[in-house]
């Protein structure tokens, strides 16, 4: 019995210590995230069916933000919250 968890956390260690070397993170400057994130002329905002007829950029991105943020609100509010102590 004894033997049978040694071989488990053995297998279980070496898993561990190996997964990390699959994983290879490389450090990404600030400088390649903005210019990653600059939009170009072509780009547009994300928009909901309701939002599509607006033709300013700034009034598209507001219709979306508003359908977003009333949709979050809503679900939220039919939720039925409790608390632990309850």
């Amino acid at each position: 019995m004894k033997l049978n968890i040694f071989k488990f956390y053995l297998i279980i260690s070496s898993l561990w210590y190996t997964s990390c070397d699959f994983v290879k993170l490389r450090k990404v400057s600030t400088e390649e995230i903005n210019n990653a994130s600059v939009w170009s002329n072509q780009d547009q905002y994300p928009l909901f069916q309701e939002c599509q007829d607006l033709i300013e950029e700034y009034d598209q991105k507001k219709c979306f933000e508003e359908i977003l943020l009333n949709s979050i609100y809503s679900e939220l509010l039919s939720l039925e919250l409790k608390s632990k102590n309850e």
